[in-house]
């Protein structure tokens, strides 16, 4: 019989992105950064960036067994 643990785990599996998915979103923001800056019309304005959500705060996890 499944564990509620192992059921969920299963769900996971089924809504987190692919590891080639979270690849790409963690190595594009930081062109994206750069690219901002460097702009003539927003880059007067940028202080800092901040990267938030599970990518900021590194806990985009993948549950793939």
């Amino acid at each position: 019989m499944a564990t509620l643990d192992d059921l969920f785990t299963k769900y996971l599996c089924h809504i987190e992105p692919s590891e080639e998915a979270v690849k790409r979103a963690v190595d594009a923001h930081e062109p994206l950064r750069e690219d901002l800056k460097k702009d003539s019309s927003f880059g007067p304005f940028i202080v800092r960036t901040l990267l938030s959500g599970s990518y900021g705060r590194n806990t985009a996890t993948l549950a793939h067994m």
